[in-house]
């Protein structure tokens, strides 16, 4: 058996992925034109909290800063290594074993070719394990990261619920390099308040 096994552990993104969205505050119609979204952007120039503002928070900075942002991160990569030390650990052993038995082979140290075919079959099933076990792998962590990131989704949303009932809002876009919002005034970035806020609850639900 002339070709190793070459085991890839596909990259997966960790949780700091670009999350862009937007929440819709308001007890008007939901049918709004896009004439009248614009018109509002256009209109708005600071958060002073009447209903017609919309305002805006760099996703980029809030996944960087929020510490349940960090420390589901920080979760994510030890399992990952964890799962990539075991595979690799069977990948390396197998190598190995590939290679003693070309050695065994090329040198005549079967006493029948029966014996060569059945070592040979082996070699090939734990090749099959391997790479079902690394197909596997990479689904559970793809799993994880998902998990993950619907809860760091969850608990954001949840937080600019509660923190628009007091300022009203109208819209709260999430902005994220080379996303669709281009330009906004500087004192439509509410991105401090929300990472304060956030991080508040986070660490005082810990307590």
């Amino acid at each position: 058996m002339k070709n190793s096994i070459s085991i890839i552990i596909n990259g997966v993104l960790v949780v700091a992925v670009a999350i862009l969205y937007i929440l819709h505050f308001t007890g008007k119609n939901d049918t709004q034109s896009k004439e009248n979204v614009n018109e509002s952007i256009i209109n708005s120039t600071s958060p002073s909290g009447n209903e017609t503002d919309i305002v805006y928070v760099d996703m980029d900075s809030l996944l960087l800063n929020y510490r349940l942002s960090e420390d589901l991160n920080d979760a994510f990569l030890q399992k990952q290594e964890k799962l990539k030390s075991e595979i690799s650990y069977k990948a390396s052993k197998y190598e190995e074993d590939v290679i003693a038995f070309q050695k065994k082979l090329n040198r005549g140290g079967f006493l029948t070719q029966q014996r060569a075919e059945e070592e040979q079959k082996k070699l090939i099933e734990r090749q099959q394990q391997l790479q079902q076990m690394d197909a596997e792998l990479s689904n559970k962590l793809m799993t994880e990261q998902q998990n993950m990131t619907n809860q760091l989704y969850d608990s954001i949303i949840s937080y600019v619920e509660d923190y628009n009932a007091k300022h009203n809002y109208r819209y709260i876009l999430g902005n994220t390099k080379g996303g669709g919002l281009l330009y906004a005034n500087k004192g439509l970035n509410i991105t401090n308040d929300i990472i304060e806020g956030l991080n508040e609850r986070y660490l005082g639900s810990d307590k």
